[in-house]
């Protein structure tokens, strides 16, 4: 049970908590299982405020820098780019995992794949990230929102359009979730954030099948020319055309060569577990 009233865990201007107990199982606000959701869709609502004063909503493009503050692009032409410049307060709205691999004891998320604006929402939790939007020039962000969103590249190019990070101060998953509890420290990790370019040139310049069974066997997703777009100290992004995949890692890690250990051992899980697939099906045919 989370009592929105006292958690006293969320800044009281970005979400104002409802005054009433709201009744979750205690896996339903695991922070892995929030964070996997945080980081698997590529769209989501954003809302500013107009200078008027009332909401403006539209969909953008996402993607999550190493800690997991969400990454987004505008132009400064538009309405929702002009309402960040006067006022950076704004708010996320994600939508749920299409499909997932939660173990069917109860136990947290640890993979799980989305499709951009699949499915019915109203009957799955949405998480609602709040906070400052900061304009950002971080080579490093840059090219963890291409690597996600390559169609992008020629905006970004564009002199109008900047590229803006949400610092995360409020959130919400079904009820109050902590700001620490979405966004990783990522201090310790600095080597890996480093090297993560390079690691994804090897992953999709020399792995790509292995990504491919690790993406389909592990979070369950459809079959697809899979690439890596992200490496964390807690996991893998994965994308493949509109689809994603998030692959948690067994622990956390925070230097090159541990990543490249837990890959290794997440491709051999993938390649066990599509040779058992295939030999249940030729039992059962």
């Amino acid at each position: 049970m989370r009592d929105d009233t006292t958690s006293g865990i969320n800044d009281a201007s970005a979400i104002t908590p409802r005054d009433f107990q709201v009744d979750l199982p205690p896996s339903a606000l695991d922070p892995k299982t929030i964070r996997v959701h945080l980081r698997a869709p590529v769209v989501a609502a954003l809302a500013t405020r107009d200078p008027g004063g009332h909401p403006f909503a539209t969909l953008t493009n996402v993607a999550t820098d190493q800690d997991g503050s969400p990454l987004l692009i505008t132009s400064q032409l538009t309405l929702h780019g002009r309402n960040m410049r006067t006022d950076g307060r704004i708010s996320l709205s994600l939508q749920p995992l299409a499909g997932t691999a939660r173990p069917q004891d109860g136990r947290p998320i640890a993979h799980g794949w989305a499709e951009a604006l699949s499915g019915a929402v109203l009957p799955r939790a949405r998480l609602t990230v709040s906070g400052q939007a900061e304009i950002v020039d971080s080579p490093q962000a840059r090219q963890r929102f291409l690597a996600r969103h390559r169609k992008t590249a020629a905006f970004m190019q564009m002199p109008d359009f900047r590229l803006w990070r949400l610092n995360v101060t409020a959130a919400h998953f079904g009820a109050s979730v902590a700001a620490s509890e979405v966004i990783l420290d990522c201090g310790a990790a600095r080597a890996l954030a480093a090297a993560e370019s390079e690691l994804l040139k090897l992953l999709n310049a020399d792995h790509g099948a292995d990504m491919a069974r690790v993406a389909t066997v592990l979070a369950g997703a459809p079959d697809g020319r899979w690439r890596a777009t992200g490496i964390d100290p807690e996991g893998l992004d994965l994308i493949a055309s509109t689809a994603t995949a998030r692959i948690s890692f067994p622990h956390r890690v925070e230097a090159p060569e541990a990543v490249v250990a837990v890959l290794a051992a997440l491709a051999r899980a993938g390649t066990e577990g599509r040779d058992q697939a295939l030999q249940t099906r030729e039992i059962v045919n």
